[in-house]
């Protein structure tokens, strides 16, 4: 979808207040919600990144009040534009670049963070997922006799789901999924489930345009259709690397989310590998409590 196609759905203004912002995120989900009725998939799944981008930022703002203190994200704020509602992803990037930077010179400062608590206050509930979503999880966890066989059933049901949705044509989450798509995720527990190794769960993201990703040959076209950041991926696109890895930490966090609520406390996690790094696929490790092991 095209730059104007965007903008076709919103009417974008220098300035929102938080209240204009709200009522505009609302109307672009009725938008949505009527692209997925008509079966516009590719324009349904483009309309779902301009609107993660709306709970993202707000959220982030509160994990580094929380983390980094209120004045410290005042500063890292202060004087940045958030992306008008309804802009395509690339009109993101600079906001956060920007944002990543001033992270960066957090680090810089006597009396800044450590790198290690800067990933920690990107590393949070970007997203807002309830912990109640894993509730039927937590029940699969609590019944498996050992967490291997936890993340080896957890791998078996996420194929069998996305099976079901080749089989139909359904979109799951933003995903349009093939049989190829299928036979790829089955042959790797990493993906959509997890491996144990020496204390910690590996876990590696599935593409987000994963039909699109086997298809593609060339190195940089495959990193940008791995990439979920609705904030970050359009850099990939252009191949400029405005935007340090460090930001990756916030997939971490979304990938440790359900490990969280499994393990009942709040897990370490770490990037491994990262498609900003220029690595072929963002890679995590999350440490697993004692008592679990």
């Amino acid at each position: 979808m095209v730059k104007n196609d965007f903008r076709r759905y919103t009417h974008s203004m220098d300035d929102y207040s938080q209240k204009q912002r709200i009522r505009e995120r609302d109307r672009l989900i009725e938008k949505a919600r009527e692209l997925k009725k008509t079966g516009k998939d590719e324009e349904y799944i483009a309309l779902l990144q301009i609107l993660e981008r709306e709970d993202i930022i707000p959220n982030l703002k509160e994990r580094f009040a929380a983390v980094l203190g209120e004045e410290v994200c005042r500063r890292l704020f202060d004087g940045l534009p958030l992306p008008p509602v309804g802009d395509p992803p690339a009109e993101a990037v600079t906001f956060t670049e920007e944002l990543v930077n001033r992270l960066l010179a957090l680090e810089e400062r006597a009396d800044g963070p450590n790198r290690e608590t800067l990933i920690h206050s990107l590393s949070g509930n970007a997203h807002g997922i309830p912990a109640a979503a894993f509730d039927r999880e937590k029940v699969y966890f609590d019944n498996a006799p050992t967490l291997e066989a936890y993340l080896q059933g957890c791998h078996s049901r996420a194929v069998e789901t996305l099976r079901e949705h080749a089989r139909t044509g359904e979109i799951w989450f933003e995903q349009i999924i093939t049989n190829e798509v299928v036979e790829f995720v089955a042959s790797r527990q990493e993906v959509l489930g997890g491996v144990l190794r020496y204390r910690r769960i590996y876990l590696t993201k599935i593409p987000y345009d994963p039909a699109g990703w086997l298809a593609e040959e060339d190195p940089r076209k495959k990193r940008y259709l791995a990439c979920h950041c609705p904030m970050a991926r359009e850099a990939l696109k252009i191949g400029d690397n405005s935007i340090n890895p460090l930001w990756c930490a916030c997939s971490a966090g979304f990938a440790r989310q359900k490990f969280n609520v499994l393990f009942g406390e709040e897990t370490k996690v770490e990037v491994v590998s990262s498609l900003l790094d220029g690595d072929d696929a963002c890679r995590f490790a999350i440490t697993v409590p004692e008592r679990f092991l």
